[in-house]
């Protein structure tokens, strides 16, 4: 690798500084000896001096590919940690989110509870087995959020109006309910409640917290029924 090649290049120049410094040594003691002022041969100080840059660089770059060393090792451990606890984490999770599921699926009188499972990856499906209809897949991801609401410390989610889109009348209304039954709190935004059971509509109105129509019940009391 590259940090093994500047080491093995660093020895190599390193001998070569060591001989010069040792040929530049002996001539100065020669001329010293010989009482004239050292006068070295100026390719004998160049080439010294490239040598020393030499190693110098050398000695960065050797620096540089062993910290890029172990910060690839470290990269490389914490992926095998995460792998680790994924390896652990996912069929736990895998597991309980699919039991509540069970149990949700049950009280929605749906047949097929949704589904999860986690692939390597880490990667995962999630849906109804056999049904991939509209208001099947959004009924599944409410269903998803009543499960984590349950299963975790989330103290309350919120559904706007696209999670509720193609959904029929009687799962809408079963899950108003569900909504209601919650021991944390929901918040439901609903387009129209004539498109809920009148049981349901019940349920939503003694829980509304803002109602919005045309008019001064607009949202801010600006008028949503101005033509042009």
């Amino acid at each position: 690798n590259l940090a093994t090649q500047a080491a093995e290049e660093i020895t190599k120049l390193t001998s070569l500084r060591d001989a010069l410094t040792h040929q530049i040594r002996t001539l100065s003691s020669q001329m010293i000896r010989r009482g004239s002022a050292p006068h070295l041969d100026r390719r004998l100080m160049d080439a010294y001096g490239d040598v020393k840059v030499q190693i110098q660089e050398l000695e960065i770059a050797n620096k540089q590919c062993e910290m890029r060393g172990k910060l690839d090792q470290a990269r490389d451990d914490a992926r095998a940690n995460l792998d680790a606890i994924n390896d652990e984490l996912c069929p736990m999770l895998e597991r309980d989110i699919n039991q509540e599921l069970e149990r949700l699926a049950t009280l929605l009188k749906e047949p097929v509870a949704p589904r999860l499972s986690f692939e390597p990856g880490p990667a995962y499906t999630y849906g109804v087995p056999g049904d991939d209809g509209t208001g099947t897949n959004h009924l599944a991801l409410a269903m998803f959020d009543h499960s984590v609401l349950a299963l975790t410390p989330l103290p309350f989610f919120i559904h706007d109006t696209p999670v509720h889109a193609g959904v029929s009348k009687e799962r809408l209304s079963r899950l108003v309910h569900l909504a209601a039954a919650e021991t944390k709190q929901t918040f439901l935004a609903l387009d129209n409640q004539t498109f809920l059971h009148g049981d349901a509509q019940e349920v939503v109105r003694q829980r509304a917290v803002i109602n919005l129509d045309k008019g001064p019940d607009s949202l801010f009391g600006y008028l949503t029924d101005l033509s042009t």
